[in-house]
C-alpha cells in the first residue's frame, strides 16, 4: 500500500505529466532527478524511479521498501487519478 498527501500527489502528477511530454528516456530521467532532488527535503523517504518501460513509485515507511510499478502506457490514467483525488 502506498499513500500520498495531496501535495505529494499533485507534485508526482506534475512530474509524470511533464515526463510524458518528453520523448527520450534521458530527458525523463533528468526531469525525475531534478524532481527527486527538490522533494528530498520535503519527502525524504519518497522516491520516483523511471526506466524505459515503467515508473516505480515508493513512499517509505508506508511501503516498507515496496515500489508500485506503473507501465508508461498506464501513466496518463495515473496522472488523472492523482489529480482528481487532490481536487476534492
Amino acid at each position: 500500500q502506498v499513500a500520498f498527501t495531496a501535495r505529494v500527489a499533485r507534485s508526482i502528477a506534475s512530474l509524470l505529466r511533464t515526463s510524458l511530454q518528453e520523448r527520450s528516456l534521458g530527458g525523463r530521467l533528468r526531469l525525475c532527478a531534478a524532481w527527486q532532488a527538490e522533494e528530498d527535503g520535503r519527502v525524504p523517504s519518497g522516491r520516483v524511479i523511471m526506466d524505459d518501460r515503467a515508473v516505480h513509485l515508493g513512499i517509505e515507511p508506508l511501503g516498507a521498501g515496496t515500489l508500485v510499478t506503473v507501465m508508461w502506457e498506464h501513466v496518463p490514467a495515473l496522472v488523472l487519478q492523482l489529480e482528481s483525488a487532490t481536487a476534492v
